[in-house]
């Protein structure tokens, strides 16, 4: 599948909510409580995001106009990637 990897915008944010959330979930599961892991994706809401794309620079990898994947840069250091079940990007 052929994807765009683009600066994430504002009306991005629901979209990567999902990705990361559902990443979570799925990666999380052998390992946490469904509990702990609802905990843990308050931290991911829509709103949450929003607040991320003002500190980290955020990129998503698009297909038209749906979002596949994310990754963000945390300063100048480190590489936030969630890599969605979903995303396969040639």
């Amino acid at each position: 599948m052929a994807c765009d990897i683009r600066l994430a915008e504002e009306d991005d944010a629901e979209a990567i909510s999902r990705v990361i959330v559902a990443a979570r979930r799925q990666s999380n599961a052998g390992d946490y409580s469904p509990a702990v892991i609802d905990r843990v994706a308050e931290n991911f809401s829509p709103a949450a995001v929003l607040n991320l794309l003002g500190s980290r620079t955020v990129f998503v990898a698009v297909d038209g106009a749906v979002v596949l994947d994310t990754a963000s840069l945390d300063g100048t250091v480190s590489l936030h990637r969630i890599k969605s079940r979903a995303s396969v990007c040639s």
